[in-house]
């Protein structure tokens, strides 16, 4: 068409020119003129784009031709750039991904049936791959567990523990529980042996290198209380007795004294610095640093491998029934999916902060597969329909612009 156009304005002005001392000829001749220079002028400067119009390309100061072919680096590291900092840059791929409830979007694509396919396959390659891979799976897990708990901040676990048991009455069923077991174990011949022994070494304790105690103690004690160290320890071994027998009864003062004790000492365990460091130290010395168990967790990983993962079948019935309850339930827990979301985000966002680099380099190896003319073509093929329309622009503006210029000048001479 942009073509045709020029061609048209090129006879018209032909033929007008003979005619152009008259108004109407002088008129249509200045129109398709005008129209003609700027048809061409617009053709020179796109067909420059792409390659040599009519050869030409000197001086090469005045004409800029063959553009695409001779800055090929430069065109290739301008997509690149602007793929990579203005469309796809880490702001705007946070804001889109932010803007999606992306656990959301997980669970109920898990629920759907694509997601009973990726789960049976994902399981039939687990179970393929564990049962050779057995020694590694197992090492691998352990390894992780393990890290899992050396981040894991214990305290906190034991002071949730510690409050729901005493919200749900479990502390009190707890002490219920113990005291007889004490009652029973204090009511027994060792605990009268070790109570006497207690006491036989507080009067030596308390006699020490004194002739002065020892005699007080000895006609204090022997002659006119009459108590002697089995008595001593009986009355003890009946006062403990009856006190723990009293601490059954919910009112009892001792009960409430121990309750309140031991809240207090559960709400240390989210602000007392020393406290907590030493739990934290303890789990890092029994549980991190003994090697036995890091065995035993691969002992216990191997044999669950060799005796439930027989194969993806087995695993996958057991999963795809309660899959879907699972995930139903999820989604009714608006804190649990609030908490997801977070989780799978800021996922995401760590890899886009590590990984956006690869944007560009993924474009620039796709573009680097194209020489100079296959690049050339490809982007004639996306853009060259616009650029013809820019031609007939050219033509009808040259054309109008023409009309006018005639016109001032006509009605000036």
């Amino acid at each position: 068409m942009a073509n045709i156009i020029l061609i048209i304005f090129g006879i018209v002005f032909l033929f007008s020119y003979a005619f152009k001392e008259s108004f109407i000829g002088g008129l249509i001749s200045g129109c398709s003129a005008a129209a003609l220079i700027g048809g061409l002028a617009d053709w020179f400067g796109i067909t420059a784009i792409f390659k040599k119009p009519m050869n030409i390309n000197w001086p090469s100061m005045i004409f800029r031709t063959n553009i695409i072919n001779k800055n090929r680096d430069k065109f290739i590291d301008t997509i690149v750039d602007a793929v990579e900092n203005d469309l796809l840059n880490k702001d705007k791929l946070k804001a889109k991904f932010g803007s999606y409830k992306l656990s959301v979007v997980l669970i109920i694509f898990l629920k759907s049936k694509s997601g009973d396919k990726i789960l049976g396959k994902a399981l039939e390659e687990f179970s393929s791959m564990a049962l050779v891979e057995k020694a590694k799976v197992s090492a691998y897990t352990s390894d992780v567990i393990l890290s899992v708990l050396s981040e894991f901040k214990i305290n906190y676990f034991l002071y949730g523990v510690c409050k729901w048991a005493d919200i749900n009455g479990y502390q009190d069923k707890a002490i219920d529980k113990i005291i007889p077991v004490l009652i029973k174990e204090i009511s027994s011949k060792d605990s009268f042996d070790l109570v006497q022994k207690v006491y036989n070494d507080s009067i030596k304790s308390y006699e020490k290198k004194s002739t002065g105690r020892k005699l007080v103690n000895k006609f204090l004690l022997g002659n006119v209380l009459g108590i002697s160290s089995d008595n001593a320890a009986k009355i003890i071994q009946d006062k403990l007795i009856n006190l723990l027998n009293n601490m059954l009864n919910k009112n009892d003062k001792n009960r409430i004294s121990l309750k309140e004790k031991i809240a207090k000492y559960v709400d240390k365990l989210k602000y007392d610095k020393a406290l907590i460091d030493k739990i934290q130290n303890f789990k890092n010395t029994t549980l991190l640093q003994n090697e036995g168990l890091k065995e035993k967790i691969k002992n216990i990983i191997s044999d669950y491998i060799e005796n439930n993962i027989s194969g993806a079948d087995k695993l996958f019935k057991n999963l795809k029934f309660d899959k879907r309850i699972i995930l139903s339930n999820l989604l009714q827990n608006k804190e649990k999916v609030k908490k997801m979301d977070e989780i799978i985000k800021e996922l995401i966002f760590k890899k886009i902060d590590e990984k956006h680099g690869e944007i560009g380099k993924l474009v620039k190896n796709n573009l680097d597969k194209y020489n100079n003319d296959e690049i050339t073509n490809l982007l004639k093929d996306k853009v060259e329909d616009d650029l013809q329309i820019i031609r007939i622009n050219g033509s009808v503006v040259g054309g109008m612009v023409g009309i006018i210029t005639y016109l001032l000048t006509f009605w000036i001479r």
